[in-house]
């Protein structure tokens, strides 16, 4: 789910989404927290944009019982 509440599913849409994102411009994300458990991961992401601009976002990384990604919630700072 990303910031604006669009939700991405399935394998082949979230490649297109990053895909697409870091074609137009070169993000450089550096994790400055995180916290994981068991079941998920939080992590506070800062990326300095193509533009100069620093984006701050809250990441949920929410796990299966594989331990594989089952969702991903992104949540952008405002201001």
């Amino acid at each position: 789910m990303l910031p604006n509440g669009l939700q991405i599913a399935g394998l082949d849409a979230i490649a297109q989404l990053f895909t697409g994102l870091f074609s137009t411009q070169a993000p450089s994300p550096a994790a400055v927290a995180v916290i994981a458990a068991e079941r998920g991961v939080a992590t506070e992401i800062e990326t300095q944009l193509a533009n100069g601009q620093v984006r701050r976002t809250g990441n949920f990384f929410h796990l299966d019982a594989a331990g594989q990604i089952a969702r991903l919630s992104v949540y952008a700072r405002s201001g």
